[in-house]
């Protein structure tokens, strides 16, 4: 019932804010009284600091290295965060970034063993850095919206739109949008040699499936993701109307053939991930009026949704697949005890399972919200979570290898 509440009101965002402070508030005074966070999980490592921020960002990148290494942001200052490599309990600093929010952080992943990437603005321009961990840094020539599994291409984006449109994934710096190249709405850059290439215009988007309500709406691409061979990048279309509503859809482009795909397109589209080259993981309206996890598969222009019903009763979540286990982990956003729940899903059999649940103090609210997004080791025996159940947000190390073993 609450999903199909939040559904509705997602076309008009400040309200569904108002809202939502007014129902949490009671439940938020009751978990002063509960306990912080409940995990069956033996082990437990938090990276966290005393008077700073400790967090790694989105959901869709994994702070896991090699050799027990870990990557995060640390933020000290309301204007910056550092990047930081762990390891052994010793902490050091790569660098910091002005290019940063509190949902993605400056797009920190692994680019290789002891290289990362992050966004930085330098020279006057918003610009993806690779920062080797004891050497010079060098930079490409567009930001990172998403990076290729192999770590051979990045895509750029335009994030000034997304900063003016949904600023809570955007950037601002000294309370202005940095500036940036442009190649398009969208393209791919190779991270190697800094070629451009697949460029992509937002008249080719629109005319995808085109409609009258483009027309006069405000766009915004967001939320990039390479497929596991890297030959299709999916994406979130996002329209605001001048009426303050908000739609969305998922598309694909074929790095292949140049070719742009409407794969869901029934008002929203929320979160994603890849299962394999054809198919996604995807919470959205699956049909009209009807929101909820599903599978979408691809098979030429064809796309066929298979809906989880046993998932049928959960709301929006962030989902990671994870190739050596079959195993999906997903988060959900707090309950009106301001419980965050985290479970483990596997697709073969249908069958889902509660790993925990943290709650999230109501100060995380709205924009400054600290979502779960959690995200595997490769070896699918760890998940790293962010959590503030302290009033401050740390990264959270959860083995989860005894409960995987369960599927």
């Amino acid at each position: 019932m609450l999903s199909k509440v939040a559904n509705a009101l997602s076309q008009y965002p400040w309200l569904k804010q108002v809202l939502k402070r007014v129902f949490f508030l009671p439940g938020a005074l009751i978990s002063f009284y509960l306990p912080r966070y409940r995990s069956a999980e033996q082990e437990v490592i938090l990276f966290s600091e005393k008077r700073n921020d400790c967090f790694f960002g989105y959901y869709d990148q994994t702070p896991f290295g090699e050799r027990g290494a870990v990557i995060f942001h640390r933020s000290s200052d309301p204007g910056s965060v550092e990047i930081i490599h762990a390891r052994s309990g010793h902490f050091s600093k790569l660098g910091e970034s002005t290019t940063w929010n509190l949902q993605q952080g400056a797009r920190l992943a692994w680019l290789m063993k002891n290289v990362v990437i992050y966004n930085v603005e330098e020279g006057g321009l918003l610009r993806a850095k690779v920062q080797p961990k004891d050497s010079e840094g060098r930079l490409l020539n567009s930001p990172m919206a998403a990076l290729s599994a192999d770590a051979q291409k990045i895509v750029g984006c335009d994030f000034a739109a997304i900063s003016r449109l949904n600023p809570e994934y955007g950037y601002l710096v000294d309370g202005k949008i940095p500036d940036q190249n442009h190649y398009g709405a969208f393209w791919v850059e190779d991270v190697n040699n800094g070629d451009i290439s697949h460029t992509v215009n937002l008249e080719q988007v629109l005319d995808c499936v085109p409609r009258s309500a483009f027309r006069d709406a405000e766009h915004e691409l967001n939320h990039f993701s390479f497929s596991p061979d890297g030959q299709t990048l999916a994406f979130v279309h996002r329209w605001y109307g001048l009426s303050g509503s908000r739609n969305s859809r998922l598309l694909a482009f074929d790095l292949r053939n140049g070719m742009l795909l409407n794969l869901l397109d029934n008002g929203m589209v929320s979160h994603y991930c890849w299962t394999e080259n054809s198919s996604l993981f995807i919470y959205g309206n699956h049909s009209r009026g009807k929101s909820g996890f599903c599978t979408l598969s691809v098979n030429g222009g064809a796309c066929h949704v298979n809906i989880h019903e046993s998932l049928s009763s959960f709301g929006d979540g962030h989902p990671s697949y994870n190739s050596k286990t079959g195993l999906i982990v997903f988060d959900s956003y707090p309950d009106w005890k301001r419980y965050q729940y985290l479970y483990l899903y596997s697709p073969e059999k249908d069958a889902v399972s509660e790993i925990g649940r943290f709650r999230s103090p109501l100060r995380f609210f709205g924009p400054r919200r600290c979502d779960l997004h959690p995200r595997w080791d490769e070896p699918g025996e760890r998940i790293a979570i962010d959590v503030c159940f302290n009033n401050k947000r740390e990264l959270m190390n959860l083995n989860v290898s005894k409960r995987v073993s369960m599927f």
